[in-house]
């Protein structure tokens, strides 16, 4: 049986989302193009609010609230915080907000230890095709689109006409149910469709960060490809001293080596950015 979500609808003709709406994707990527092995599967939440609707990664917000959780225990107990690597669950950092009515979309990332709020102003030029299937006895139509450097082909069903989507995508004639890029290395699909929990309203509903760099999409490129190219300018500009646990002072420069050998490896696995543009 379908899960049933309300909505309105305005005289203009367009269908806006009943606030406080989760709706749940299941997102499978590969970090690594050359290595079939590096497939990663996140569930990602997209909640829908009356003004805007939030897009992130359930496990990177479930760990996110538990650090929260524990950093304030421990400064009421010990005065002092301890953020242990266990704690940090997730793989999917960035979020994305999208504000209503014209789907005015931020990305809400971190890069070089500075968080950034980054406008994206392109448009999805949509293509519709005759091309329909069933999915969970929905009826969806196939939808193309490029976008970020990938090409896309979304199914999308009418019988839930929200004009949302998984991350950045919006603005087909209903909710995009399927959707996967042409390298079959990026893929969402919907699970579930719900009531945003009480609680959650409750306490403080959104995940995006209040404290981030608004920045233009080209600066925010800049940024990005610098750090890439050179990912421990930050900890070479600190001028401070480390020491070991017996006091004694370490090679920092030894450690900015170590610690830029580590990145730069990391960096050259995760090569299959969701925005390949970004890359180039």
């Amino acid at each position: 049986m379908k899960k049933i979500v309300f909505f309105l609808f305005l005289y203009i003709g367009i269908f806006i989302p009943a606030q406080n709406t989760r709706i749940i994707y299941d997102y499978q990527f590969l970090k690594d193009s050359t290595d079939t092995n590096s497939k990663i599967i996140e569930r990602m939440v997209l909640d829908i609010y009356s003004h805007h609707s939030e897009f992130y990664s359930e496990a990177v917000a479930q760990s996110d609230s538990l650090r929260f959780e524990s950093a304030i225990r421990q400064m009421k107990t010990s005065n002092s915080i301890t953020i242990t690597s266990d704690m940090k669950k997730g793989e999917v950092r960035d979020k994305i907000a999208k504000y209503y009515p014209h789907y005015i979309t931020f990305l809400h990332t971190r890069v070089g230890g500075t968080s950034y709020k980054v406008i994206d102003e392109r448009k999805l030029h949509w293509h519709l095709t005759s091309e329909t299937k069933k999915v969970n006895n929905w009826e969806v139509q196939k939808a193309k689109v490029t976008f970020a450097g990938r090409n896309w082909e979304a199914w999308f069903t009418k019988d839930i006409p929200l004009q949302e989507g998984p991350y950045k995508f919006h603005g087909l004639p209903g909710l995009i149910v399927e959707m996967e890029d042409t390298t079959k290395t990026h893929r969402f699909s919907l699970v579930e469709i719900k009531p945003m929990p009480k609680i959650e309203l409750d306490k403080n509903p959104t995940k995006l960060s209040k404290n981030s760099v608004e920045i233009t999409l080209e600066k925010f490129r800049e940024q990005f490809q610098k750090h890439r190219k050179d990912p421990t300018i930050v900890m070479r500009m600190d001028t401070g001293k480390i020491f070991d646990a017996n006091g004694n002072p370490l090679d920092i420069n030894k450690i900015i080596r170590e610690r830029e050998h580590k990145m730069k490896e990391k960096i050259k696995k995760d090569n299959n950015h969701i925005e390949r543009d970004l890359l180039y």
